[in-house]
């Protein structure tokens, strides 16, 4: 929905000297792809690495551990990349004067993802991720 809608909004108001809208739903496309990567990573890594902590935390292996950690905090520190870009592009998410019904819910969506992901991050950097790595260590 949101691609559509940055879609949407480029096509309409770029033309219109917003040129930022063209880089906003750019940087949104690549955002939506490196998360729908990250969620294949999680069923594919995460899951079962939880999974194996549940089962016994003992078995796991120091260096699957770190790869997965390292990969998780890859792909988040390039979210956050593109989240600070589509803030700095939006000029954190203010609306022009012009700014149609779908320009305003495009970036309060946004907005809200980028809320969402930030909460999910911390789940997964301060609960998830931390406490499998500290009771394996022992």
């Amino acid at each position: 929905m949101i691609g559509q809608f940055a879609g949407k909004i480029a096509r309409v108001h770029g033309p219109n000297n917003d040129d930022r809208l063209y880089e906003l739903d750019r940087l949104y496309h690549d955002l939506k792809q490196l998360l729908e990567e990250h969620v294949q990573m999680e069923e594919q890594e995460l899951i079962p690495l939880v999974r194996q902590y549940i089962e016994d935390a003992a078995s796991l292996q120091a260096d699957h551990k770190q790869d997965t950690m390292r990969a998780f905090r890859e792909t988040q520190e390039k979210a956050n990349g593109l989240l600070k870009q589509m803030r700095a592009v939006t000029s954190d998410y203010t609306l022009p004067e012009h700014a149609c019904r779908t320009y305003t819910m495009t970036f309060n969506k946004l907005g809200e993802l980028e809320r969402n992901l930030f909460t999910l991050m911390n789940l997964e950097n301060d609960v998830i991720l931390p406490k499998i790595m500290d009771e394996t260590q022992a």
